[in-house]
């Protein structure tokens, strides 16, 4: 189950790696759109249909073993104003709600970095870690774009969330697919010669 789709990348690359799409739900009509584009056969809500305020997700249970989502970054973004929970874009109060509803065995959140600085700490603590802690074991790190081949700089937060204790002993956060400290330094930063 994927909240916040977007264009959809979390719940392509889950489509990938052989998980079976439930639904997808996403405030924008125009990302609803673009992922129905890619996957005609799959349930998208989008635009109103997508708000996931409006959600009863109980209806979910027992049927999701894995909820996705990026929540909105932008209050927590360096770009905006950090305003944190007193931003209405918030959204992080209704992933914690989901899966608080539908009881998936894991759950995957991602967002921007500047979420797990020094200003958003209470607010890590409170509003994700603590409505979680007596259900989920979590897992925090960062990875960043560029290290798995995508040739852009963006890094981004995850917390990995396991009900059962086992996966969490198991799981191990994505190593890194490319490297790029065998380059020569003239090479890495000399600018590209167009003929």
């Amino acid at each position: 189950l994927s909240l916040f789709s977007g264009g959809g990348g979390l719940d392509l690359g889950f489509d990938r790696a052989g998980f079976t799409h439930i639904a997808s739900y996403d405030i924008l009509t125009d990302t609803g759109n673009t992922l129905r584009n890619l996957r005609p056969e799959w349930q998208i809500f989008s635009g109103e249909k997508g708000d996931v305020k409006k959600v009863d997700w109980r209806s979910y249970r027992s049927s999701v073993d894995i909820i996705h989502g990026g929540p909105p970054c932008q209050p927590f973004s360096i770009a905006g104003r950090q305003k944190g929970k007193e931003d209405n874009r918030d959204m992080f109060p209704e992933f914690i709600r989901a899966v608080l509803e539908i009881e998936p065995i894991i759950f995957v959140a991602e967002n921007v970095t500047a979420l797990i600085s020094k200003k958003f700490g209470k607010y890590v603590q409170e509003v994700i870690e603590s409505p979680l802690a007596p259900y989920y074991k979590i897992k925090k790190f960062i990875l960043n774009a560029p290290d798995f081949g995508i040739p852009q700089i963006r890094k981004r937060v995850f917390f990995v969330g396991f009900r059962d204790e086992k996966y969490f002993a198991k799981y191990q956060s994505p190593k890194s697919t490319h490297y790029w400290h065998h380059l020569p330094k003239s090479q890495s930063t000399k600018p590209l010669q167009l003929n």
